[in-house]
Parts: structure tokens; sequence; C-alpha cells
């Protein structure tokens, strides 16, 4: 009888233990690691006034590749460090390198304070990120692309 209670008594512990072990997994993990990040800057801009007959359009294109990482940051978001010397962001700014999505479970990215100035979409997989934002205005306009691939699989 004493052997039973213990072998019950064992069982409840190992499934309690399972189960608050999968309660703490962080769902974000998957995502954590080296990234090889190729980020593709566009602009294009008109220089003077519209009524000036020196009006200049130029066109800007920056390629950068950096190995940067992709962490967790607070209860729902990933810090994805894609370009060198990367400043936190500034609010209504386009990012310097640095941005702080939040991430659903199945990794459908969200960025509410780039949105509200930026259009685009976020696409991430377990090994793959695509990442593009952008806006036009009358004076010009500026894409912008971040594409990686994870490097240190699990």
């Amino acid at each position: 009888m004493k052997i039973q209670h213990f072998f019950y008594g064992l069982a409840v512990i190992v499934v309690l233990f399972m189960g608050c072990e999968r309660e703490n997994k962080d769902y974000r993990s998957k995502w954590v690691g080296h990234w090889d990040f190729t980020t593709i800057e566009h602009e294009e801009l008109w220089t003077g006034h519209e009524n000036d007959s020196g009006q200049i359009f130029i066109t800007k294109i920056d390629t950068i590749r950096y190995i940067g990482t992709i962490e967790t940051h607070e209860t729902n978001r990933l810090k994805i460090v894609f370009k060198p010397d990367a400043k936190e962001p500034e609010p209504q700014h386009r990012p310097h390198g640095l941005i702080y999505p939040i991430v659903d479970e199945v990794g459908n990215l969200t960025y509410p304070e780039l949105e509200e100035w930026y259009t685009g979409h976020c696409f991430l997989s377990n090994d793959s990120i695509v990442i593009r934002y952008g806006m036009a205005a009358h004076a010009g306009s500026y894409s912008h692309r971040i594409q990686g691939i994870k490097i240190n699989k699990k």
C-alpha cells in the first residue's frame, strides 16, 4: 500500500513539473539568436521648391549586410538589432538599426510605433525574417527592407 502511495505521489510531482515547465517556456525563444541581415534603404527626394526651375530629383540606395541578433524583450516583444551602430528608436522617426516589434505565438510581427507613420508588413518564420516599411510624401519617398536568415539553428 505504501509503495502505491509513493508511486502515486511521484506521478503527481512529475505531472506538475512537466505542466509548469510547459507554461514557463517562452514561445519567442525559437527566434532568439544570431541572424545574417541584409538591409536595403531606398530614398527618393525632390530638392528645391515646386516652382523652382533648379529642382533636382535625388535617388539614394544603401545596402548593408550585418550579423545581428534577435533577443526577447519585455513580455511580448523581440529586440532586433539589424545594423551596426544601432540606436534606440525615436518616436516618429525611422529606426536606426534597432526595433522592438510585438510577436505572437505563430510569428506575426506588429510594430505599432512604426505603423503610426509608415506602411509595411512583416514576416517571421523559424529561420527567416522579412520586414518592409516605407512612406511617401509630395517631396519624395522612403522604403526600407530588412531580410535575415538565422545562422545558429537549434
